[in-house]
């Protein structure tokens, strides 16, 4: 029962921390809208250790038109740096929750990057989420 307490307790925390407009650097408690991204097709490839694959349904939340319309227009460069990324990580590097974050913190610092380097001027990319994953 513990065991299921402690994943649902740290999800609690993570919501709150981010509707908060805490992790968005909001302190003046005014909330930025989101758009969400989808990063579709699926994200589709082998991990490096050659004998496991990933498979990843993921968003990109935004905080503008602009944003939106860039990731759009770069999505080719945005998933290729994605799957570059994955393609060098081990299965035991998105098993568990703290895993999970951290590469999608990862994939979120490459979305900026990317777009950043293709627009020339900073891009607000707000996260990532991962809403399925299949490792096998």
């Amino acid at each position: 029962m513990l065991k299921l307490l402690v994943p649902l307790f740290s999800a609690a925390i993570a919501l709150t921390w981010f509707s908060s407009g805490i992790a968005s650097g909001d302190s003046n408690g005014e909330e930025t809208p989101s758009i969400y991204v989808s990063m579709h097709p699926h994200f589709l490839t082998n991990l490096a250790d050659g004998k496991k694959f990933v498979q990843i349904k993921a968003q990109a939340m935004v905080s503008n038109e602009a944003t939106q319309t860039a990731l759009r227009l770069h999505m080719p460069a945005v998933r290729h740096e994605l799957l570059m990324l994955l393609g060098d990580m081990q299965a035991a590097d998105l098993k568990g929750v703290k895993q999970k974050q951290q590469f999608m913190d990862n994939a979120v610092a490459v979305m900026r990057e990317v777009l950043t380097k293709r627009q020339g001027e900073a891009i607000d990319v707000k996260g990532m989420f991962i809403t399925s994953m299949v490792i096998q």
